[in-house]
């Protein structure tokens, strides 16, 4: 005997039985989302919601916007360019690129830094990167804290990266009291599945084994990063740029001595060559005297 079994009727996804109520969105300050109103035939700006703050998707790329406060935005693009400098092209350096991790369960996420040694970058067409087909797992995460992130960088991202494998993450919490210096926050994977904190060394740095480098934090100030090897200071793009400057003024002036010099040295050669020519033809004419 065969049981027909009636095809389960089609469901509208538009019209849920059970509709969801709309979640509480952020102020516009904290950032929006660009989306087309076919009646005006514009654009408008729509607040986010903390699941989209949390939990980004490859079609935010372009159309969701974060401004950060100008001190967060100063230091992560000295720090891009510091540990670009530093770790060179066999490094793929990403800010704000959304990283699929490659393990189920896990949610992209998009670090302020992620540093991934030997990856590239994705296709023109892809909108973020994906750990196993774009290259490997960030072997190094940055996070700089945000005024409406903070608790999500210090208690959530530590238990995500440490879950999908990231071997270390520094955290620098600006947003510290004011009384206090800005904090750095490090951690390390070990052989357990979470994070060990790392401790700071006597003057507060901390070192990270995967990128070389140690990181002091200086009062509320600045951010120092040493090579871990050599204890060389890094320069921040100002001080790499002064440095640069200078450097070129003082080649231009040594080739301007150089050049001042060459003259003079010409010049009394060709003197030289004049009083001997001049000493050759009073001899020629008078002869030598011969005492």
């Amino acid at each position: 005997m065969v049981t027909k079994i009636a095809p389960a009727p089609a469901v509208n996804e538009a019209e849920p039985d059970y509709p969801l109520p709309p979640l509480p969105t952020f102020d516009l300050e904290v950032g929006w989302r660009e989306v087309y109103d076919p009646d005006t035939g514009q654009f408008k700006q729509e607040p986010l919601t903390l699941l989209e703050i949390l939990y980004p998707q490859d079609e935010d790329v372009g159309v969701v916007t974060m401004p950060q406060s100008s001190l967060h935005d100063l230091w992560i693009g000295w720090l891009k360019v510091m540990l670009w400098n530093f770790l060179g092209q066999g490094w793929l350096l990403t800010h704000d690129v959304i990283i699929h991790w490659g393990r189920e369960r896990a949610p992209a996420k998009s670090p302020d830094l992620a540093a991934i040694p030997g990856g590239r970058l994705p296709a023109e067409d892809n909108l973020s990167y994906r750990v196993g087909r774009h290259g490997p797992l960030p072997a190094f995460v940055l996070e700089i804290t945000s005024k409406d992130t903070r608790q999500i960088d210090l208690h959530e991202k530590p238990l995500l990266y440490a879950a999908v494998g990231v071997k270390e993450f520094l955290i620098i919490d600006l947003l510290t009291r004011r009384r206090q210096g800005w904090q750095l926050i490090g951690y390390r994977l070990e052989d357990g599945p979470y994070y060990e904190e790392l401790l700071p060394d006597a003057d507060g740095g901390l070192t990270f084994e995967t990128i070389g480098l140690r990181f002091v934090a200086v009062g509320r100030e600045r951010i120092e990063v040493y090579d871990a090897q050599t204890g060389a200071r890094l320069l921040t793009p100002p001080e790499a740029e002064t440095a640069r400057l200078k450097a070129e003024t003082a080649r231009a002036e040594a080739e301007a001595r150089a050049e001042t010099e060459k003259a003079a040295r010409l010049q009394a050669e060709a003197r030289a060559a004049e009083l001997e020519a001049r000493v050759r033809e009073l001899e020629a004419r008078y002869g030598k005297d011969e005492g």
